[in-house]
């Protein structure tokens, strides 16, 4: 705020409004477009920008389109997953834009290939872009950083502090922030049992296939008004 008002970017009183594009107005948008409204009004609280901004809901079918032609200024992205590439995650789906035909990034003005990163590795400062980096680590032997072998060949440790870095100097730009985490809920019964109640990415919990019963039809219908179950 107080740099944009020095340099003219911002008369300093008038309302600011955010657009906020959704695929649809059904009530989990609704939803999570009155918690960003809400962190909005705590975040300004007690600041100049307190009570001057807001967020506007649009709904607009294809908002991703609309986001990378810059036509709005916020979207609930849904990028994700790579249970089974964990270094794979950044460069697939946040710093991809420029390489592959059919690129996942959408924010508006970020290039991934010109943002630098300086990381020191065995005492030596390191320096490539992120996008780079991100290809490195995904094991894209189609990109080389000065001094550095393959990704694959340095200890877990050592692998999980670069990445951490790269991971940080991506969330150091704002233009992706994560929100949420989306979870997995199963109903259990005491009449059978799934072979595990530990998620496990892929097989989940075993599936009705291997799904075992306690109980025959008989015995159930003998015990099953006796059983409580809680959440």
């Amino acid at each position: 705020w107080e740099e944009a008002v020095a340099q003219g970017l911002y008369d300093g009183h008038s309302p600011i409004v955010l657009r906020l594009s959704v695929y649809q107005s059904e009530d989990i948008y609704v939803q999570m477009f009155r918690f960003l409204q809400d962190a909005l009004d705590t975040a300004c609280r007690g600041t100049d920008l307190a009570g001057k901004v807001t967020l506007e809901m649009v709904v607009d079918a294809d908002y991703y389109a609309t986001m990378d032609s810059g036509l709005t200024d916020m979207i609930f992205s849904t990028w994700g997953g790579s249970a089974y590439d964990p270094y794979g995650i950044l460069y697939r789906c946040y710093c991809d834009a420029g390489v592959e035909t059919s690129p996942n990034q959408m924010e508006y003005g970020f290039r991934a290939d010109q943002v630098t990163v300086t990381i020191e590795i065995n005492g030596q400062p390191i320096t490539a872009t992120l996008q780079d980096w991100a290809r490195w680590c995904a094991g894209d032997t189609g990109v080389t950083i000065e001094d550095l072998g393959a990704f694959r060949d340095y200890d877990a440790g050592s692998r999980c502090a670069i990445y951490a870095d790269l991971e940080y100097a991506y969330l150091a730009q704002f233009v992706t922030t994560p929100l949420y985490y989306r979870n997995s809920a199963q109903l259990q019964s005491y009449k059978g049992d799934y072979p595990t109640r530990q998620y496990t990415e892929g097989p989940g919990y075993g599936g009705i296939r291997f799904y075992t019963f306690r109980y025959d039809d008989a015995q159930w219908e003998q015990i099953k008004n006796t059983l409580q179950y809680s959440s």
